[in-house]
């Protein structure tokens, strides 16, 4: 199994597999947003509007590249 490195947002992780965003801060408990919650819908909008283009990425001989490659 490939060691993935998912995009982020504002601070949160954007896992698209498990629809949520995620976020881990030292010293806070972890927070888990739905993407179908209403906080969840925000971010998606927020996240649209300012032309979110990062990438899932694997490694793959060592390197992160994209998943469509």
């Amino acid at each position: 199994m490939p060691v993935r490195k998912l995009p982020t947002f504002k601070g949160y992780t954007v896992d698209v597999r498990l629809r949520e965003f995620r976020k881990f801060e030292t010293g806070h408990l972890p927070e888990f947003i739905a993407f179908d919650s209403d906080q969840g819908r925000e971010l998606i909008e927020e996240l649209k509007k300012e032309g979110f283009t990062t990438p899932m990425m694997e490694v793959r001989n060592g390197k992160f590249v994209p998943i469509d490659e």
